[in-house]
């Protein structure tokens, strides 16, 4: 229910095309925009797996049939676990945020004001706001103004991915989280631009 919600409210197609990837500057984009973007006659939302598979073939590169989610330890899925039960969240009943991108590219992060409005519009789920320590001061400023944000800026690699494995979906935007997201089979909302 989440994800249809998400792909009703939130996805526009024409913002992605004017505000992502077309770009004139860049070959690649022509590529990436043919394959993103949907024909007329088939308007649904395509999974990275398909969009990344479709850009590998065109290299000339033969995809694996499936998408396999990457593993991880049994300690790091004990912890998330634990700190699931901690937070009282259930698996696959809550949404995680990514809005942070590393130290080096803050200007693909979206205003904590933009966060808190699309918290606003998401269905009575709760949500969870991660990211690394250098973001913290980030996540909490979401978390303030989102009231039903918790917050995990301290988990592992590992335990990221069996925290995100377990969200209903994660809507992040274009950064590590997010393909890690992608990576575990959850469904990613992306914010390109």
């Amino acid at each position: 229910p989440v994800i249809r919600w998400i792909e009703k409210h939130l996805v526009t197609p024409r913002r992605a095309l004017r505000f992502g990837f077309r770009v004139a500057s860049r070959r690649r984009n022509a590529l990436y925009d043919v394959l993103v973007r949907p024909e007329a006659a088939d308007s649904s939302i395509r999974h990275m797996k398909d969009i990344f598979d479709d850009l590998a073939r065109a290299a000339g590169f033969s995809p694996a049939p499936e998408l396999m989610p990457l593993p991880f330890s049994p300690q790091a899925a004990a912890a998330a676990a634990r700190w699931q039960e901690q937070n009282s969240l259930a698996p696959g009943r809550y949404v995680v945020f990514a809005p942070g991108s590393g130290g080096t590219v803050r200007f693909r992060r979206l205003a904590p004001a933009v966060w808190a409005e699309v918290a606003a519009e998401l269905p009575e789920w709760p949500l969870v706001v991660v990211g690394a320590r250098q973001e913290a001061a980030l996540c909490r400023e979401i978390a303030a103004l989102a009231p039903r944000a918790r917050l995990a800026t301290a988990f592992s690699l590992q335990e990221l991915a069996a925290v995100m494995a377990a969200a209903a979906a994660v809507i992040a935007i274009d950064s590590g989280p997010m393909h890690l997201a992608a990576a575990m089979g959850v469904p990613v909302v992306g914010v390109f631009g």
